[in-house]
């Protein structure tokens, strides 16, 4: 363990994925809260593998649209 952490400070850039609101500081938006995702993507769908997989299938379109939007949400944050 204390190899991996050695190497990850020596990196230049590191990635964390954390809880709900960790990234709210940085501009983006809750998935639940007011402008987030779920205002715009029903959770149901978008939230689960499997209804990402079955909307992948059934309208690629529809899930290219959603990962376009949030990857678009994490092109303007800014670090925190």
């Amino acid at each position: 363990m204390a190899e991996k952490v050695a190497k990850l400070l020596r990196e230049k850039k590191a990635v964390a994925f954390t809880g709900a609101g960790a990234s709210l500081e940085s501009g983006i938006p809750t998935f639940r809260g007011k402008g987030g995702l779920w205002e715009k993507y029903d959770p149901q769908i978008y939230a689960t593998v499997p209804g990402i997989l079955i909307t992948f299938l059934k309208s690629p379109d529809k899930i290219s649209q959603f990962f376009v939007d949030f990857y678009e949400v994490l092109l303007k944050a800014k670090p925190n």
